[in-house]
């Protein structure tokens, strides 16, 4: 596989961004969250982030 393959392959929709997470033990971290979760998980607490395409959030407090 050449390198410009590489790159093309390499990439991914990011879903989120939590800055200051303490979840999870120790420290103080950012987590960024990827789209196309292939698991489909019936108990996932992030199902919009399964789709892997870029999609459009409605926050209706957001809109005059």
């Amino acid at each position: 596989m050449e390198v410009s393959e590489q790159k093309k392959s390499a990439w991914a929709t990011v879903f989120n961004v939590v800055h200051g997470s303490f979840v999870d033990g120790w420290g103080v971290r950012t987590t960024v969250f990827l789209k196309g979760c292939p698991l489909r998980c019936q108990w996932c607490c992030n199902p919009e982030s399964q789709h892997r395409a870029p999609e459009l959030r409605r926050i209706a407090d957001h809109c005059s």
